[in-house]
């Protein structure tokens, strides 16, 4: 793997990069996004139990205080220098001044991203509304800019799954962006079929132009969502999603469940029907499981939800072959639920691909790094063949 680190570097003294701008709202009369906000606002208030805990108390506070700097009047400047100065390995001081120059350390550097992937967030809001009310992914088209590896002629299919973390690097290594190494790894592994997770929708339009690839999204919170890509050239035969720990009927019941962290924040499953060039047919798909926030009889309704979900989508004679983010261990309920189902699960940690109905499937991982040493991401990407 040859990694070249991204040269580019804003000065200290402009704005931070795509900062979200809205559509203005007639004189005397709400936005869109100002009703949602308000509708979201009264949601939260009747009910409480959706509110952080005490633990997300404190990251909220810490963001909060984060977010003052970019978005006050010293904003332009603070907030750059958080969000893109060098990084000063176990510093604990938020900010240092030397003849090299400014760093920040890995703690503050994350505060100010999530402060700013908040921020940059409530454009967000009401496609994610729209998002989480459909059973359809969102489809984006590639702008052409950019054509993907040809498929092989060999026929077979190449999957590849991978945890994204919003683009950024590791929290512990202060969570600077890495969509442009990101979009160079999945390039270089020409598959046809892509599993992403933890993707900002600001990011999503950009990874569809940049592979060429048609693209499957399914936003979560206004903040992150899911996204399969798929090569051009494959034919797709159908497509769904599904929320799997929650029920929300329509675009009011959506507003209810903006803002919900803590074990609360939604999570979906895609399907995408695809027929090989040779007249297979696979039903890739793709989720992200909650984590150990969620109480444990949230997450085993929710494991259940999943496992349905995949009977029912499935065609009479078609291969099932997906899976991404579960955070789980193989030896956990999510793993075996699936296993129980008659998958073949595979992969590393808590991110696998599990298949059905497929015959020589060969899997790998690895862990991505820059030339630093630095990982990409803070999950491996694990990739999956079938002859």
């Amino acid at each position: 793997m040859n990694i070249q680190p991204t040269s580019s570097r804003l000065s200290v003294f402009s704005a931070p990069p795509g900062a979200p701008t809205s559509p203005a709202a007639a004189p005397g009369e709400p936005s869109e996004e100002s009703a949602l906000q308000d509708t979201f606002q009264a949601r939260t208030a009747e009910a409480p139990e959706t509110r952080p805990s005490s633990g997300w108390k404190r990251k909220v506070l810490s963001t909060a205080l984060a977010g003052l700097a970019l978005a006050g009047v010293a904003g332009g400047v603070a907030g750059t220098v958080m969000v893109q100065a060098p990084i000063c390995p176990g510093q604990t001081s938020p900010l240092s001044i030397s003849r090299e120059g400014v760093c920040v350390s890995p703690r503050a550097a994350n505060d100010a991203a999530t402060a700013w992937r908040q921020i940059r967030g409530t454009a967000h809001t009401t496609q994610t509304v729209q998002d989480l009310a459909s059973d359809q992914s969102r489809v984006l088209q590639p702008d052409g800019t950019f054509k993907p590896a040809e498929l092989p002629a060999e026929g077979g299919l190449r999957v590849v799954s991978w945890n994204l973390h919003h683009a950024q690097s590791p929290n512990q290594d202060g969570s600077r962006d890495q969509s442009a190494l990101m979009l160079r790894e999945i390039n270089d592994q020409q598959a046809p079929v892509v599993l992403l997770q933890e993707v900002p929708p600001w990011h999503a339009q950009s990874l569809v132009d940049g592979t060429g690839m048609v693209g499957y999204y399914a936003q979560t919170t206004s903040t992150q969502g899911n996204l399969v890509l798929v090569h051009p050239d494959l034919q797709v035969a159908g497509q769904a999603k599904s929320i799997l720990n929650s029920e929300i009927d329509g675009l009011a019941d959506a507003v209810g469940h903006l803002g919900r962290y803590g074990g609360q924040e939604p999570r979906q499953v895609q399907a995408v029907h695809l027929v090989l060039p040779d007249g297979r047919q696979v039903m890739v798909w793709n989720t992200h499981l909650s984590t150990d926030a969620a109480t444990s009889s949230d997450r085993a309704a929710e494991q259940v939800r999943l496992v349905d979900f995949l009977d029912a989508q499935a065609r009479p004679g078609e291969a099932i072959l997906g899976g991404g983010d579960l955070n789980n261990r193989l030896q956990d309920p999510a793993p075996q639920r699936l296993l129980e189902r008659g998958f073949d699960v595979q992969g590393a940690s808590i991110d696998f691909l599990a298949s059905r109905g497929v015959e020589g499937l060969q899997t790998g991982h690895a862990t991505l790094r820059n030339q630093a040493g630095q990982r990409i991401s803070d999950h491996p990407m694990v990739w999956g063949e079938i002859p």
